[in-house]
């Protein structure tokens, strides 16, 4: 009990922690009200009305939503990976109950081979989150969609191991009553005095 007790209190304080990102996100003015001053106080150089006005409205524009994109990618990032870890301690937790229940020898079995798929996909998922990150702006698109269906396979294979956990069979030795183990056979004799 102590064990789901700790596994608990981790996996609150997991889902309470904070990335680094969020906190410096909210250091300095929104970026909204960042993007739309940066605009308005630079002064121009060249009269809007000319190609040279133009094109260097376009580079503004342009990098503008390179950050926009590069902040809402951070933080896309950030919650993948939270996802993740949130994932990782719900195995942890599969685990440490599968260790705690009593089970049949073919229901650990089934559950023990379920935490084993879902710990392959929490590998997948993790390399897919970290590839995701690395990616350039071109291949961010398909990154992101291997990414997402690697989240998808950790939650399926999640759903699973917690089925074969709640249904995996407890030992008939649990048992009471004349279906019990050994309940047709005798207690042995004790020699008389």
């Amino acid at each position: 009990m102590t064990k789901l007790v700790f596994i608990t209190a981790a996996l609150a304080a997991l889902w309470a922690c904070e990335s680094p990102h969020d906190r410096s996100d909210r250091t300095g003015l929104p970026p909204r009200a960042a993007n739309t001053n940066q605009g308005a106080e630079a002064p121009r150089t060249l009269s809007a009305n000319t190609e040279g006005g133009l094109i260097e409205d376009a580079v503004a524009e342009a990098r503008q939503d390179a950050a926009r994109f590069d902040q809402r990618r951070v933080q896309h990032v950030t919650r993948m990976e939270r996802q993740v870890a949130f994932a990782e301690v719900q195995e942890t937790m599969l685990r440490g109950l599968a260790d705690v229940l009593t089970l049949t020898d073919t229901g650990r079995s089934d559950v023990d081979t379920k935490l084993d798929t879902l710990a392959g996909k929490l590998d997948q998922a993790s390399l897919a989150v970290d590839q995701l990150d690395e990616a350039t702006d071109r291949d961010y698109t398909a990154a992101e969609q291997t990414a997402r269906q690697a989240l998808d396979g950790v939650d399926s294979a999640r759903a699973q191991a917690w089925r074969a956990l709640g249904d995996a069979r407890r030992p008939e030795a649990t048992a009471t009553g004349s279906n019990a183990p050994g309940s047709n056979e005798q207690p042995p004799i004790l020699p008389s005095t």
